[in-house]
């Protein structure tokens, strides 16, 4: 297999048939249960009054594939974007709409997005149960998904749309931070990862094409979140932030 090699080497990775960039997930066997959970037929309900919900569009531009989750951090108070760990998941979605229900108070971030392809074909030619395809986002679009959550409170992102960089390799000390944590075997971030036979794991930069956090852009989230999350008691928070977005 042949190795490109261009700096930084974040994503200097082997290069699979058809161009695509392997490295080695080493959770790949838990990933797939919390896939799973992530796209359930039903969203949380609110664990309190104090509840909060955090909402995220991310469209992926080209090809036909759909993200399966997103991963959240809670940042801390300065202007630092390399957050705190254990990462959160995306607990719910519809289509391209990632929503974290029950969210703790504080500050937050999109730093990554992952698909699972349970028909993938690995390098050995068989069929792959678990093929993680993620794509890690750039420090100056983490920057525009931070949001403060607020008890009891609906906080927003924004739309984002995205395409993966097949051949993106030059990647930031941010996306590094967050590949090394995600795929915490790697011995260096900016070196090739090593794909795993049994279980891929296909690595991606973000290019970011558009981002939307106009009040328009939220009300069009919220409508659609009233569907999503109907009659699963999160209906009388979504209504009053719309109350107040038709206020201003």
């Amino acid at each position: 297999m042949e190795w490109k090699k261009l700096k930084p080497a974040f994503f200097a990775t082997p290069v699979a048939p058809g161009g695509v960039i392997a490295t080695r997930t080493v959770t790949a066997l838990a990933l797939a249960a919390v896939f799973a959970l992530a796209s359930c037929a039903q969203p949380q309900k609110p664990a309190d009054v104090k509840s909060s919900v955090l909402g995220v569009v991310i469209n992926l531009v080209g090809g036909a594939e759909r993200i399966d989750e997103v991963y959240f951090v809670r940042l801390g108070t300065t202007d630092r974007v390399r957050g705190h760990f254990p990462r959160l998941r995306s607990n719910f979605r519809r289509g391209d709409r990632f929503y974290l229900l029950n969210a703790p108070p504080g500050r937050y971030a999109a730093v990554a997005a992952s698909k699972r392809d349970p028909g993938a074909v690995s390098r050995r030619s068989f069929y792959s149960p678990n093929t993680f395809h993620t794509t890690y986002f750039g420090e100056p679009m983490i920057r525009k998904t931070i949001v403060e959550v607020e008890p009891g409170r609906f906080a927003f992102m924004g739309t984002f749309s995205v395409r993966k960089d097949l051949d993106f390799y030059a990647g930031d000390e941010t996306q590094a931070h967050y590949r090394s944590l995600i795929e915490p075997t790697l011995k260096d971030p900016y070196q090739p990862g090593v794909a795993d036979p049994e279980y891929n794991s296909f690595s991606y930069g973000a290019l970011l094409l558009t981002a939307d956090r106009e009040p328009r852009t939220e009300a069009i989230f919220l409508n659609a979140a009233l569907g999503d999350l109907e009659k699963s008691g999160w209906e009388s928070l979504l209504r009053k932030r719309l109350e107040v977005l038709g206020s201003k």
